[in-house]
């Protein structure tokens, strides 16, 4: 999960990513200009206002609700539209007038709690996990993760302690800092926030040790190298570097789909998937491989929760230079 500021919002990313306790601005996500007006900008331009941050925590559920609506029915900054022609786009069938109001509704509510975790308004939640015999599949084997921005950072901080409670685990988002966040009740998480040679040694350690990596995949941070794949049939840019580390051998690939199910917290892991190509296949032949069976993990999780993806308006920008950058941790 590029669990941006990430798989939550990270600094320099293209979702949300938060963090909880004091209104320090070290917890909030880092913002990154945009050439154009946005709702994600908007609101991450909130979330950085001592005052607007307290004010968008103090508001009540049906308060945020009317407000999504209103939104919605004024497509304010395009995002109704945005939302309805990213939902064409995708292969299941959609209803999707529901489908973008839902959407404009979920960006809504991961700002709305990012708010009140960032003002400790309100305390974690527990997650519901679904497919845990998977988790003991891939226990003690190098294992990535592979899940959609969908959920606020600070949430999917939480969802990885508790699935990954016995086994290390590196988190890396760009920018992010482990002092910004709680982490005495998952003493096994590291979050690193540098790209660099010593980050990638810590992931590959990690690694070969048996543990966990964590990242938003369905992004690239700006300036980052990377490699042109597609997904629901639009090109679209993945980290070269995150393709490189899944290529390892024996790399189990762990796809997880976290989202809310009313007030429910859920969490659900599916069967690891490895690519056994062996030693005599070329390298840039396995990252095809990698790369796509990336992609397809990504659109059926996607496919089962659309509404949700952080990134669906993504879908609809005519180049991907057009992405807002925002952020997550992996994920809003």
């Amino acid at each position: 999960m590029h669990l941006v500021e990430s798989p939550i919002l990270l600094p320099n990313q293209t979702g949300f990513a938060s963090t909880g306790g004091a209104t320090k601005s070290a917890h909030r996500p880092h913002m990154v200009a945009s050439h154009y007006n946005s709702l994600d900008r908007s609101l991450i331009y909130l979330l950085h206002d001592e005052v607007a941050v307290r004010v968008l925590a103090g508001l009540s559920h049906s308060d945020l609700t009317r407000t999504a609506s209103i939104i919605f029915n004024q497509d304010t900054y395009g995002c109704a539209t945005i939302a309805r022609n990213a939902l064409a786009l995708l292969p299941s069938p959609q209803v999707i007038e529901a489908g973008a109001a839902a959407h404009v509704q979920h960006v809504m509510w991961c700002s709305w709690r990012t708010a009140q975790r960032i003002t400790a308004s309100v305390p974690r939640q527990s997650w519901h996990f679904l497919g845990t015999e998977f988790l003991a599949e891939a226990r003690g084997k190098p294992t990535v993760l592979v899940a959609p921005m969908t959920m606020p950072f600070i949430d999917v901080l939480s969802a990885i302690g508790d699935a990954f409670s016995e086994r290390d685990v590196v988190i890396y988002g760009e920018g992010l800092s482990a002092s910004t966040y709680d982490l005495d009740k998952y003493p096994n998480l590291t979050i690193m926030g540098e790209g660099s040679l010593k980050t990638s040694a810590a992931i590959i350690k990690t690694l070969e040790r048996g543990g966990v990596f964590c990242t938003y995949p369905d992004f690239v941070y700006s300036g980052h190298p990377t490699i042109t794949g597609c997904l629901f049939g639009r090109a679209r840019n993945f980290s070269k570097a995150f393709i490189s580390i899944c290529s390892r051998p024996g790399v189990h690939l762990l796809p997880i789909l976290l989202y809310r199910d009313s007030d429910t917290f859920q969490a659900t892991i599916h069967e690891p998937v490895i690519i056994d190509a062996g030693k005599m296949v070329p390298k840039d032949i396995v990252r095809s491989l990698i790369l796509e069976t990336i992609r397809h993990i990504l659109e059926d999780a996607i496919c089962c929760k659309p509404e949700q993806w952080l990134l669906l308006g993504t879908l609809a920008a005519e180049t991907y230079d057009m992405l807002p950058h925002q952020q997550t941790n992996l994920s809003r």
